[in-house]
């Protein structure tokens, strides 16, 4: 597994679309982005790794519908096993929220 908040995030997911080692467990990205320096691999969907996004609405760190939502685009468009969830009135940082998402997603 990788995961990863804020930056952390934005860590995770360039790691896990350069890592070439074998199959991840999965990928947890919460309040960040998908930087735009990362190329994410055609071949995702292949690969079999689920990611899993969780982001709060109301983050004025990292907007969720100004800016952050279409840096998702790009793993969107290689398929595979992706969802977004996105919560009502959470901010930058909220570390219950991020403690649920990840505790559903494992």
């Amino acid at each position: 597994f990788l995961g990863g908040a804020s930056q952390g995030c934005c860590v995770a997911l360039h790691v896990a679309a350069s890592y070439t080692g074998g199959a991840l467990a999965g990928i947890v990205a919460t309040q960040g982005h998908l930087l735009s320096c990362t190329e994410w691999p055609k071949d995702w969907a292949s690969r079999g790794t689920p990611v899993r996004v969780y982001h709060g609405l109301a983050d004025e760190t990292m907007p969720w519908d100004s800016w952050v939502c279409a840096t998702y685009d790009r793993i969107r468009q290689a398929g595979g096993d992706f969802a977004v969830v996105v919560d009502e009135g959470v901010d930058h940082g909220d570390d219950e929220a991020e403690g649920r998402w990840v505790r559903s997603f494992l």
